[in-house]
């Protein structure tokens, strides 16, 4: 049976702290290019589709600045964490050669993120930015292994990637269309299963 038009289709929220490379993240993934300017003048899509097995999905993303979520003050508090609650999948963005903003975006980010969420699992990549800094003479701050390790350890999906190089970026987001669809069959599984349940006790 082939899935319903709702079953590809997953919003995204791209998460991290200033400066980490969430807009040119998500402009490299929408149109192909770094530091899109808007321009009302041209069209301009807020999705992308992926290909996913014999399956297209329709991708949705939208970045967020996590300094906002430990700012009580901001007004827009209550649209962030509506927009954290509702997101299939959370993409956790750092700097390779920040490691404050690995610390922030695994420990303050993703409690926020669970706590939006009621305790609900979520599809989650954590993804390391700016590899291309270190090309030119950056330092690490975040070792691979740390990263990959806190990653595993929950369950998260682990990539790192330059925001310049449109391929990797892409397949972080492959990455984590893959584990939003894990995420529905493995819920698909427990509702059938409940329902089997059900009718053997009222059937």
């Amino acid at each position: 049976m082939s899935p319903s038009l709702l079953e590809t289709i997953a919003s995204v929220v791209v998460l991290g702290e200033s400066g980490v490379g969430k807009t040119c993240f998500t402009d490299m993934f929408l149109t192909g290019k770094h530091f899109t300017r808007y321009d009302p003048t041209l069209p301009f899509s807020n999705h992308r589709t992926l290909p996913l097995g014999t399956q297209t999905w329709d991708i949705y993303p939208t970045d967020l600045s996590s300094t906002t979520l430990r700012d009580p003050a901001q007004s827009n508090t209550e649209y962030f964490q509506r927009l954290l609650a509702d997101a299939d999948g959370i993409v956790l963005l750092y700097d390779v050669t920040d490691w404050k903003s690995f610390e922030c975006v695994t420990e303050l980010a993703y409690e926020a993120v669970r706590t939006c969420r009621g305790g609900r699992p979520f599809a989650c990549v954590l993804v390391g930015n700016k590899v291309d800094v270190l090309d030119k003479g950056g330092r690490r701050r975040v070792g691979r292994e740390t990263a990959e390790e806190w990653a595993g350890e929950r369950g998260c999906g682990f990539v790192e990637v330059s925001c310049f190089d449109g391929e990797a970026v892409v397949g972080a987001l492959g990455m984590m269309v893959g584990r939003i669809r894990e995420e529905r069959e493995g819920e698909g599984k427990k509702k059938r299963s409940l329902g089997g349940k059900l009718r053997g006790v009222f059937g």
